[in-house]
Order: C-alpha cells, then structure tokens, then sequence
C-alpha cells in the first residue's frame, strides 16, 4: 500500500513538473507589446498624429493563411522593434494609403508589408516575406537610420 502511494506522489509531482514547463513557453499578456489596430478610423488619431515612431505591419486578408501570418509577423516584428517604437498591425485593403508606400510587387494577392510612420509622415516600406523577415527589418532599420 505505501508503495501505490509513493507511486502516486512521483507521478503527480512529474505531472506537475511537465505542467509547470509548458507554462514557461506561453507569452504573458503584460509582457506583450500593445498593438494598435489601424483602420481608416483611426489611421489619423492613433498614427499620423502620434509623438512616437510608429512600424506598420499591413497583411492583407485575403494572404493566403491571413490570421496565421499575421500572427508570426507580429511576433518577428515585436521581437525586433517591440520595446524601441510604437507597433501597429492593419489589414492592406482598409490601408491602401500606408501601403502605397510599400515597395512590392504589385501582385494579387498582395504581399504583406512593413512601413514606418515618422512625425506624421509614412517613410518608404518594403513588403515583407514570412518566412524570412530579416531582409525586410534590415531595410526598416536603414530607412530609420536615413530619416
């Protein structure tokens, strides 16, 4: 009978071991960095007018697999710039006038994008792969450097 118990206790404290790993590896929500929505309502009052440098990220909805893009875009993005600028994430159709200022392919269904809004003024972007977005944060932190 002792040893059903002692049993039980090591397969508990190894549930709660493996329990209290996999609680290591979700992001808690203070640590996120706040995302801005942008939409044509509030393009102006949340990223024109603002004091700080903002990135963009613009994903289209229509991108194939949108939400799951998104989703690891905003991630790279956070990692790179999160605790230096403002972050904004917004769809390509409601932000035609942010992604204009993005240099890509002018294909259906259009690339994601990544810009900078600096003293109310959209810098130059450049479109953003999701499989590999260092190329696009290099030339992000090239055109800060440059403005």
């Amino acid at each position: 009978m002792k040893s059903i118990a002692k049993i039980g206790r090591r397969l508990i404290s190894v549930f709660l071991v493996v329990f209290v790993s996999t609680l290591m590896f979700l992001t808690s929500p203070a640590l996120a960095a706040n995302w801005i929505t942008v939409n044509p309502d509030n393009i102006e009052s949340e990223v024109l007018n603002s004091d700080k440098t903002t990135v963009v990220l613009l994903v289209s909805d229509i991108y194939p697999d949108a939400e799951n893009v998104k989703a690891k875009l905003k991630s790279e993005v956070e990692k790179t710039y999160g605790d230096k600028y403002q972050l904004a994430v917004g769809s390509v159709e409601q932000n035609g006038f942010l992604y204009g200022s993005v240099i890509a392919p002018r294909v259906y269904p259009p690339f994601p994008g990544i810009t900078v809004v600096k003293n109310g003024y959209p810098l130059r972007g450049i479109f953003i792969l999701p499989d590999d977005p260092s190329q696009a944060f290099n030339a992000i932190n090239d055109i800060i450097a440059n403005s």
